[in-house]
């Protein structure tokens, strides 16, 4: 049988704003990862969310700005464990990638005079790289 690009053509246009994703270091149920995909994007216009293999699932959005700025937007976490995703493409590998870095969340408690974002960086410059800080640090900036 040969397939023509104008016999995918639909299909592949229909799941353009969709992303890959998968929890690192968990197989969550479909049924539970849906509930915790449609609650964290609730805003998003999640389409469908459907469980490719073992833990790989396929969540598309109504439109491609949609799944672009989640792909642009913070990481969500799942029962404290990173949710990595990746845009569906025609070619997609859907396969969980080694990852080599991963974003986490650290709680620093820390006098109020270290909460500046130079005392802040050379602090958790001894870990890793300050990503973001919490909202009282961020409106203090401004």
């Amino acid at each position: 049988v040969k397939i023509e690009l104008e016999d995918i053509k639909s299909e592949i246009e229909f799941w353009n704003s969709a992303i890959i994703c998968y929890v690192l270091g968990a197989i969550p149920p479909i049924g539970v990862f849906e509930g915790f995909i449609r609650r964290i994007w609730r805003m998003k216009n999640v389409d469908k969310v459907a469980n490719i293999k073992n833990g790989i699932f396929l969540v598309r959005f109504e439109s491609v700005e949609d799944r672009d700025m989640i792909l642009n937007s913070d990481r969500p976490f799942f029962v404290h464990k990173p949710v990595i995703m990746k845009p569906w493409t025609e070619n997609v590998d859907c396969t969980k990638d080694s990852v080599r870095s991963i974003p986490i969340w650290i709680q620093l408690y820390l006098d109020f005079k270290y909460w500046g974002i130079r005392s802040l960086e050379k602090i958790v410059g001894k870990v890793g790289k300050l990503v973001k800080v919490d909202q009282a640090t961020e409106k203090r900036r401004d």
